[in-house]
């Protein structure tokens, strides 16, 4: 990850990240955005705030928020195995644990 150390205290939001990836294959570093598949506009993954899990299967752990999840079915911006989740949820369930995996 790179990062500028630049902060806008009139917005109080800054520190901006470019997240990096390098392919084995080509054996070059590329510019990397993770999207989530599950919504309908295109909804990037904050990587900053992933737990790294060590498996070959899985990449990182990512919470998602309930009333997020509620709030976005509602709006009929999920689809998938995350609309078919949320759709079970209530106000009082537990964050959603997302993993992450790579792509085959």
């Amino acid at each position: 990850m790179r990062q500028k150390k630049e902060f806008d205290l009139a917005k109080y939001e800054g520190f901006p990240a470019t997240h990096l990836m390098y392919d084995k294959q080509e054996k070059a570093i590329f510019k990397c955005t993770v999207y989530n598949g599950d919504y309908t506009d295109k909804r990037v993954v904050n990587i900053n705030k992933t737990t790294p899990v060590i498996d070959e299967e899985v990449v990182a752990l990512y919470g998602l928020e309930v009333h997020d999840l509620l709030e976005d079915y509602e709006n009929g911006k999920l689809k998938g195995s995350l609309k078919e989740v949320a759709a079970q949820l209530d106000e009082e369930a537990n964050p959603v644990l997302m993993l992450i995996k790579h792509k085959k």
